[in-house]
């Protein structure tokens, strides 16, 4: 073959013997990343490819060094702090991995590190103590110097490994509070002053001296800047008892704007703050009037979160209550007068009218709110006077309520008589309401002479309850036997032969107490159509002395010439009466 000798022009030449050695020289440099032979202080010139061929060489001595508990060379601890400083996200993240695998055998050469005249090296560095586990306020010292780096980003990576490791930690929180104000007001960036933020909440009542710049932030700020206010002061602020107005007044606002999303962290804020955040009720009652019910809901949620402590916005809770259409914002407002428990007491008047109006588990929210307040006798009486009026479902458990009550007044004594009177015509409902009052008064100490002549009233009732808690009653206060013995012992003349054994149950409970209706057994002895004439002879003679008006009718009824039960119990009964009626009195045996 013949050869053919190419003559080409000296410029192109050098251009050709240049791309040569140029690929000479990437070949060898990659040979040697690979070979781990290439020395620390060129990583900078690494290719992506090559550093993460030297983070694999770095990885094998990090394992191979803890595995015989060694320290990790320090070389390899600065080319790797170099790394997690890189741009590339992968090389940071292999890098990562590597420093998660040395544990703590590298703290103390990245802390060498954070000292580097190489920004990159000090942020690798700062960031890698971030996952340091052990000695952390060893670490948050060293981190701490560099809120003040010369690079902010530096700064930014100091900061975001001392919010992984908890300000709380810092014993210098006073001095970091100042270095993050002045971070603050110098750095544009978003998420660096979001991750100072953070910072600044960590470091709890310190964080307080970066709350001013804070609000200052919040003009114009943007829903996450905002949100991350919001955190930071519930976090400064959650053990804090006098919170300053400004800050409740802010987040008030905040809560109320709920076209914004920043305003769930307002409301997530002051709901922390728990009862501390009662000064904020006089910011929060206008909110109820809002138009919208989102807002009505969230002012709801902060003020059941300040629990008692809240009793100002009982009443505009109460009102709410009535005049919403939304059954939700009805129910959220029953549940915070819970919360409220004792304070919710000024609301007690719309309570009262819910119990009249409200039906289901609304009902029976607003009755759970009654049961925990501490009744005066006025807030007694109403309840007494509206009783019949009261939704039935709950009035059962109304009634123990009122059961517990151990001295109402006379007035709620007689307001709660009102129900026992005949409403029209008689009615399953209207006995039931009838027995239920009887019920109560079964509970209290007195009832008035009022009532006690109602319960004779219902002794012939045909409602069985009715008629039994009415002769209960009447046992109970015998203070009333000797007005109303007469006119209980005329029903002796009835012919319903239960009412006549209640009766008898009633004037025997009473005994010596009930001898003024001596005179109704005399008459009723002169009638032959009385049923219980024998009961009432028996009864005669248990009080002889008492009875000698009736030995006249007893001497009639003795004489008659048969020998049946009524005359032989006159006899009897004569034997004992009779010797009282003839014994004379002192005056005339002088």
């Amino acid at each position: 073959m013949k050869c053919v000798n190419l003559k080409l022009p000296h410029a192109v030449l050098s251009l050709v013997t240049k791309a040569v050695f140029s690929s000479l020289k990437i070949f060898l440099i990659v040979t040697l990343a690979m070979a781990g032979i290439l020395p620390a202080g060129c990583g900078k010139e690494r290719t992506d490819e090559s550093k993460l061929n030297r983070i694999t060489v770095i990885r094998k001595a990090v394992l191979a060094a803890s595995s015989m508990r060694q320290d990790v060379p320090q070389e390899d601890i600065e080319e790797l702090a170099l790394y997690l400083g890189d741009d590339n996200e992968e090389v940071k993240i292999r890098a990562q991995y590597v420093l998660e695998d040395a544990g703590g055998y590298m703290v103390n050469g990245m802390l060498i590190c954070l000292e580097d005249s190489d920004p990159i090296v000090r942020k690798g560095a700062a960031t890698a103590l971030g996952n340091a586990p052990v000695s952390q306020q060893k670490v948050t010292r060293a981190l701490s110097k560099h809120l003040t780096d010369s690079s902010q980003e530096v700064q930014l990576a100091a900061i975001h490994s001392l919010n992984e490791l908890g300000g709380e930690h810092l014993n210098n929180q006073q001095e970091v509070a100042q270095q993050l104000n002045t971070f603050l007001k110098q750095t544009s960036e978003q998420e660096s002053k979001i991750a100072a933020i953070n910072l600044a909440g960590k470091l709890q009542e310190a964080g307080a001296a970066v709350v001013p710049t804070m609000q200052s932030m919040l003009i114009g700020a943007s829903v996450p800047l905002t949100e991350a206010i919001y955190r930071a002061w519930g976090n400064i602020y959650r053990q804090v008892e006098d919170i300053p107005l400004p800050i409740l007044k802010d987040l008030v606002q905040g809560l109320s704007e709920v076209k914004n999303k920043s305003s769930n962290a307002a409301e997530a804020t002051l709901k922390r703050l728990g009862p501390n955040a009662a000064p904020a009720i006089s910011a929060l009652i206008p909110l109820l009037k809002s138009q919208e019910d989102a807002v009505q809901l969230k002012a709801i949620e902060v003020i059941a979160g300040v629990g008692p402590a809240a009793e100002e916005a009982a009443q505009p809770l109460g009102e709410l209550m009535l005049s919403s259409k939304i059954q939700k914002v009805r129910q959220e407002v029953l549940e915070c007068l819970q919360q409220l428990e004792k304070g919710a007491k000024p609301a007690f008047p719309q309570l009262l009218t819910a119990l009249e109006t409200f039906k289901g588990r609304e009902v029976s929210q607003a009755y759970l709110v009654i049961d925990k307040l501490t009744l005066e006798n006025n807030e007694q009486q109403q309840l007494a006077k509206h009783y019949g009026k009261i939704n039935k479902d709950v009035r059962p458990r109304l009634q123990t309520l009122m059961k517990n009550w151990k001295e109402p007044s006379i007035e709620t004594v007689k307001e709660l008589a009102t129900w026992l009177d005949a409403q029209g015509e008689p009615s399953k409902e209207l006995e039931s309401l009838q027995a239920e009052v009887l019920n109560i008064y079964q509970s209290w100490p007195k009832i008035t002479p009022e009532i006690a002549q109602q319960l004779v009233e219902f002794l012939p009732s045909k409602q069985r309850t009715i008629r039994d808690r009415s002769q209960d009653l009447l046992e109970q206060h015998p203070e009333y036997a000797k007005q109303l013995a007469p006119q209980v012992a005329r029903l002796l003349n009835q012919q319903d032969s239960l009412l006549r054994r209640t009766v008898w149950e009633v004037l025997r409970n009473w005994d010596d107490q009930a001898l003024t209706a001596i005179p109704v057994y005399v008459e009723l002895l002169e009638r032959e159509e009385t049923p219980d004439r024998v009961e009432i002879i028996k009864h005669l003679a248990r009080f002889p002395e008492q009875s000698t008006p009736a030995v006249p009718i007893l001497q009639q009824i003795a004489d008659q010439a048969d020998s049946s039960s009524l005359t032989n119990q006159a006899k009897q009964a004569l034997e004992k009466i009779k010797p009282k009626a003839e014994v004379p009195s002192v005056e005339s045996s002088e």
